[in-house]
C-alpha cells in the first residue's frame, strides 16, 4: 500500500538516507584537490553579495496583488545575530497603475510593528530598510509580515483591481545583521544568496567521471541539503569548477579523515560546503551522521514553522483562516481577495460524490450594489458564487458554501475567495472622493474549510500528485532513474528533479541511477530523462498520455486557455477547409451541433475553459509524460532536444511558478520557457485502494459513475425499462378491478 509522507522527520531522513546505495569506487575529487575556501582569510564574510540573509519562501510568494494583500517572509538568524539586531530590507517594485498618493505598505517583524512606506516605485526596485532591534528578533526563524493597500490611478472598475501588484525582489531582500560573523557551520547555509530570478544555485563540484555511483552519492547529499535549507527554488548543477555569483558549492571529497566543513565561497554570497571521507561508503555514513546530529535541530525547527496561507488537509479535517495565519480584517475597496494553498492527499479521487465545505464568517456594510457577491475559485476556475443580496448589510455566521470535489486535485490546490463589493459612488471614479474610512466588508478569521470523507484510491498517471506529494516516488522504495547520456547537464537536471521531489515528499527520494535508455519494458516506478532529439519518440511519449484537453497557463498570471487537443485541431481543419456556400445535410448539422454541445458539457463538467490555440509540442523546451509501467507502477519521462535544454527545462519545471501547477498525464513547457501546457489523461488507471472499507468502495463507485455518467444514465434507463416491463406483465395477468 502506498502512502505519502507529509511531515519532515530528522530520524526518518537519516534512516531513508541509510537505505540508499552509494556504491561508487571512483574518487569524487582527487585527494590533492581542495575547495577554494580552504585558504580563505578568516575575515571573509559570507553573507549574500549585498550582505543579506535571504528569505526562504518560494519566488511566487513575493507578489502582492489586488487592492489589499498580505505576505509573510521568513529568514534565519543565529543567536548572536538575534541579540545584536540588524535591518530588514525589502526591495520592491509596483505596477504603473498604482496610485502613489494612497498606496501604503506596512511591515511587522515577529508580530511587532516595524514601520510603513508609500508605494511609489514603478520603474525599478527600491529598497526600504526597517530596524530589527534585538528585542524583536529570536534565534532561528523570524517572520516579516508585509501588507499592502493600493488603488488604481484612473480606473474604478472591478476588473482594474487585477492590474494592481507590488513585487518584492527575493534576491535583494532579506535580513542584514549588524555583525554577520564568519560562516563556520551548517546553519550558516541560510546566508547563501539567491540568483536574480529567485533561485538558489547548488553546484556539486567534482572532477570525477560522471557515472551512476557519483550521481547516487550526489543525489543523497543534494536532497539532504535541499531539505535542510527549506528553499523550494533550487537549481542543482554538476561541474568540475565552483559556481559564480551567490549560491552553494558542494564538494564531495574522498581523502583523509572524515568530516564536514563550511566556509566562505570564492565570491560574495557564495558558501562552500565540503563532505570529506576516506571512501564512498564512509562518505555515506558521514552524511547519515550529519543528519542525525548537526542537521537535526534545523530540520525540526523548519518543520515546526507554520507556512502562511498554506494548509494540508485530509478527509474529515478542518482548518480556519486563523490556522493559516490570515487575520480578521475590514476592507473598504471594491474587491477583496483572500488566497491560500490547500494540499490534498495523493490517493484522493476527485469526482462528483461530495463537496468541500467553506463556512464563511463575514459581514457586509449597507450601500453595496445588488450585484455584490462572493466568488470562490479553485485552481483559477470559478466553482461557486454566493450573492450578497441585502443592500442594507448582512452578517454571515459560518454560512455554508459548497465547493465540488471535482474542482480539486491531489497535491497543491489554489483557493481564492473574491468579494466583489461595488458601490454607486464608484461610477464617479474620483480619487479625492474615495471613502477609505468607510469599510464595505469584514472577513473573520474563523472562516473555515472542511474536507469530507474521500474516495481513497491512487490513480496513474497524475502529475499533480507527483508534484504535490512526490507520488509514486516518495514512499522510500528504491526506483531507477535513467539518463540517456552521462553529461553534466543531464546529471544536473536529474538532481534538480530529485531534490524537488524530496521537498514535495518532505523526505529523501531513494533513486538508483542508470546510464542509458531503458532496453525493454520497465517494471515498477521509474524516471527517464532524455536530452537528445528524437521527435518520433517524443510524440509517442506525449501521445501515450491520451490528452483530452490542453491548457496554456501564463506563469505568474491567471490566464488560462483550454483547447480540445487533437479533436480541436481536426475541427479547425474542417472549418478552414469547408466551403461557406456548401449546404450541409440536416443530419450533418444535427451531428455537429451534438458534438459541440457534448464538448461544451464535458468542459463544464471538468471545470475547463473554452478558448483556442493548441500548443506546439514538437518545439517545446521540455516535455514530461507519465505512463503506466508493467505491474503496479508509473514511468515519468522528461524529454528535451539537447542536454542544455534538458537542464534549463527541468529547472523551469521544478520552479515554484510551474511545479505546483502540474496536473493530468503530460505537460510541456514552451520553447520560450514562458508557458505551461497541461494535458489531461483520458483514462487514468487505478493503482492501489488505500482504504479497505465498504464506505470507501461506495465512494469510489460513485466517483467512477460520475466520471462515466453515460453508463450511469444507461443503467437508470435500463432499470426503468425492466420495471416498466415487469409492471406491464403484472397488470396484464392481474387485470383491473372496479368497485362499481
Amino acid at each position: 500500500m502506498r502512502k505519502s509522507t507529509t511531515v519532515i522527520s530528522a530520524a526518518l531522513l537519516a534512516s531513508a538516507l541509510s537505505a540508499q546505495a552509494m556504491a561508487s569506487d571512483n574518487p569524487l575529487l582527487p585527494s590533492g584537490a581542495a575547495p577554494a575556501q580552504a585558504a580563505a582569510p578568516k575575515a571573509a564574510i559570507a553573507a549574500a553579495g549585498n550582505g543579506l540573509t535571504p528569505f526562504i519562501e518560494a519566488s511566487t510568494r513575493f507578489r502582492l496583488s489586488g487592492e489589499s494583500d498580505t505576505a509573510e517572509f521568513t529568514f534565519w538568524a543565529s543567536k548572536a545575530e538575534a541579540q545584536a539586531g540588524g535591518d530588514v530590507v525589502l526591495a520592491y517594485k509596483n505596477a504603473v497603475s498604482v496610485l502613489p498618493d494612497t498606496g501604503l505598505a506596512s511591515v511587522e517583524i515577529n508580530g511587532k510593528p516595524a514601520g510603513d512606506f508609500r508605494i511609489g516605485s514603478p520603474f525599478d526596485f527600491t529598497a526600504q530598510t526597517f530596524k530589527a532591534a534585538p528585542g524583536m528578533l529570536r534565534a532561528g526563524y523570524n517572520v516579516v509580515r508585509l501588507k499592502v493597500t493600493q488603488h488604481h490611478r484612473v480606473d474604478c472598475s472591478l476588473q482594474a483591481s487585477y492590474e494592481l501588484w507590488t513585487d518584492v525582489n527575493p534576491a535583494r531582500s532579506g535580513f542584514k545583521p549588524i555583525d554577520p560573523g564568519i560562516v563556520t557551520d551548517l546553519a550558516d547555509l541560510a546566508k547563501a544568496g539567491r540568483l536574480e530570478n529567485g533561485a538558489t544555485d547548488l553546484r556539486i563540484v567534482t572532477s570525477a567521471k560522471n557515472d551512476a555511483g557519483l550521481m547516487n552519492a550526489a543525489s543523497s547529499v543534494a536532497q539532504a541539503v535541499g531539505l535542510y535549507l527549506g528553499r523550494p527554488d533550487l537549481a542543482v548543477s554538476l561541474s568540475d569548477r565552483p559556481g559564480q555569483g551567490p549560491g552553494i558549492d558542494l564538494y564531495l571529497m574522498i581523502s583523509g579523515d572524515a568530516g564536514v566543513s563550511v566556509g566562505p565561497g570564492g565570491e560574495p554570497g557564495r558558501i562552500a560546503l565540503t563532505f570529506r571521507a576516506p571512501s564512498a561508503a564512509g562518505l555515506h555514513d558521514l552524511l547519515v551522521a550529519t543528519v542525525k546530529k548537526e542537521m537535526m535541530a534545523g530540520l525540526r525547527d523548519l518543520n515546526a514553522r507554520k507556512r502562511f496561507a498554506d494548509v494540508t488537509l485530509d478527509a474529515g479535517q478542518t482548518a480556519t483562516l486563523k490556522d493559516m495565519g490570515i487575520r480578521s480584517e475590514t476592507f473598504s475597496g471594491r474587491m477583496m481577495r483572500t488566497r491560500f494553498e490547500m494540499r490534498m492527499p495523493a490517493d484522493f479521487y476527485p469526482a462528483d460524490y461530495g463537496s468541500v465545505a467553506l463556512k464563511l464568517s463575514a459581514a457586509t456594510a449597507p450601500g453595496l450594489e445588488p450585484q455584490s457577491q462572493m466568488l470562490v475559485r479553485v485552481n483559477d476556475v470559478v466553482v461557486n458564487a454566493f450573492p450578497f443580496r441585502d443592500t442594507d448589510g448582512q452578517n454571515f455566521d459560518e454560512k455554508l458554501i459548497e465547493l465540488p470535489l471535482r474542482a480539486f486535485r491531489p497535491g497543491v490546490n489554489r483557493v481564492e475567495m473574491l468579494a466583489e463589493l461595488p458601490r454607486a459612488s464608484d461610477q464617479a471614479c474620483a480619487p479625492d472622493a474615495r471613502e477609505d474610512d468607510k469599510p464595505r466588508y469584514m472577513l473573520l478569521d474563523k472562516t473555515s474549510i472542511s474536507v469530507p470523507e474521500l474516495a481513497r484510491v491512487t490513480r496513474l498517471p497524475d502529475l499533480g500528485a507527483m508534484a504535490g506529494t512526490a507520488y509514486p516516488y516518495g514512499d522510500g522504495k528504491a526506483f531507477p532513474v535513467y539518463l540517456d547520456q552521462a553529461t553534466p547537464q543531464a546529471a544536473g537536471a536529474a538532481l534538480t528533479l530529485l531534490t524537488r521531489l524530496a521537498q514535495s515528499a518532505q523526505s529523501p527520494i531513494n533513486a538508483d541511477f542508470r546510464i542509458g535508455k531503458p532496453s525493454g519494458p520497465i517494471a515498477g516506478d521509474a524516471l527517464v530523462l532524455i536530452g537528445s532529439s528524437d521527435s518520433q519518440e517524443q510524440n509517442d511519449a506525449i501521445g501515450s498520455a491520451a490528452p483530452s484537453s490542453v491548457s496554456f497557463e501564463e506563469t505568474g498570471a491567471i490566464d488560462i486557455a483550454a483547447t480540445g487537443g487533437e479533436d480541436q485541431l481536426i475541427a479547425a481543419f474542417r472549418q478552414s477547409a469547408s466551403d461557406a456556400d456548401t449546404e450541409l445535410s440536416w443530419s450533418s448539422r444535427f451531428g455537429a451541433m451534438a458534438d459541440r454541445l457534448g464538448a461544451r458539457f464535458k468542459r463544464w463538467l471538468n471545470y475547463q475553459s473554452e478558448t483556442s490555440g493548441a500548443p506546439d509540442l514538437q518545439n517545446a523546451l521540455v516535455t514530461i509524460a507519465q505512463t503506466a509501467s508493467a505491474g503496479d507502477g508509473a514511468t515519468t519521462e522528461i524529454r528535451a532536444n539537447t542536454p542544455e535544454d534538458l537542464a534549463f527545462g527541468v529547472q523551469r519545471l521544478a520552479s515554484s511558478e510551474i511545479w505546483p501547477r502540474l496536473s493530468g498525464g503530460a505537460a510541456a513547457i514552451s520553447s520560450d520557457a514562458a508557458t505551461l501546457a497541461a494535458l489531461d489523461s483520458a483514462a487514468p488507471r487505478f493503482s492501489d485502494v488505500t482504504e479497505q472499507s465498504v464506505g470507501n468502495y461506495r465512494r469510489i463507485a460513485a466517483a467512477w459513475l460520475s466520471d462515466n455518467f453515460k453508463i450511469y444514465v444507461g443503467l437508470v434507463i435500463a432499470l426503468i425499462g425492466v420495471f416498466a416491463a415487469w409492471l406491464g406483465f403484472v397488470v396484464q395477468r392481474k387485470g383491473t378491478r372496479s368497485d362499481a
